[in-house]
């Protein structure tokens, strides 16, 4: 996992330096939470659909975690929300991997 994290540093820097002024979206929750575990997501949007499924692959894995601030919501007809977050500077969020285990979260006493 190191050496994934260092390639991912490596690429997303080398992307920086080559458009400083563009933004990087990153899709899927294996690579998002990836990014988000390294430190390297400023920003989240999230789409929240009116719909109840009761299953399904979840947006990121359940060993990443990260405190956030919201910068906007939207509200459409439809019922859909766009959320946008930032994420909260690594040295004072907390921003960390855990294992898959749900008692550690419950442990923490997060409201989330």
């Amino acid at each position: 996992m190191a050496k994934l994290n260092e390639e991912v540093h490596a690429f997303v820097d080398e992307l920086e330096r080559r458009s400083a002024a563009m933004d990087i979206s990153v899709g899927g929750s294996e690579l998002a939470g990836q990014a988000l575990a390294a430190g390297l997501v400023d920003e989240l949007h999230l789409l929240l659909c009116p719909v109840i499924v009761g299953g399904g692959k979840p947006a990121l894995p359940h060993h990443v975690r990260a405190d956030l601030e919201v910068i906007d919501e939207r509200r459409f007809q439809t019922g859909v929300v766009h959320v946008s977050y930032r994420v909260a500077a690594a040295a004072s969020s907390g921003l960390s991997i855990h294992p898959k285990d749900e008692a550690h979260s419950q442990a923490e006493g997060a409201p989330c």
